[in-house]
C-alpha cells in the first residue's frame, strides 16, 4: 500500500509500506507494524507524520481496520 505524510514539519513524503504481525526485532511480538523496505517505522514517525492513504486494495484496508488503523484517504 501507498501512504503519504502531511507532516507540518516537513514536505509531503509518499512512502510504500506493508502491515506486518511479524517482525522479528519488535519488543511486543503480535503488534502490528508497519514495514518500509523490510524494516519498521516507529510509532512516533507514524503518528507525527500523519498518514493517509494513496493506494490500498480492499484487503490492505481491512487488514488495517482488522488491526484497529483508522487511515483516512489522501485528500491531495
Amino acid at each position: 500500500m501507498k501512504l503519504i505524510a502531511r507532516s507540518p514539519l516537513g514536505e509531503d513524503s509518499e512512502r510504500t509500506v506493508t502491515l506486518s504481525m511479524v517482525y522479528n526485532g519488535s519488543p511486543t511480538k503480535g503488534q502490528p507494524v508497519f514495514l518500509e523496505n523490510g524494516l519498521p517505522m516507529g510509532s512516533l514517525r507514524s503518528v507525527l507524520a500523519r498518514y493517509s492513504i494513496v493506494e490500498a486494495t480492499p484487503e490492505e484496508r481491512a487488514a488495517l481496520e482488522a488491526v484497529g488503523y483508522s487511515i483516512l484517504d489522501s485528500e491531495w
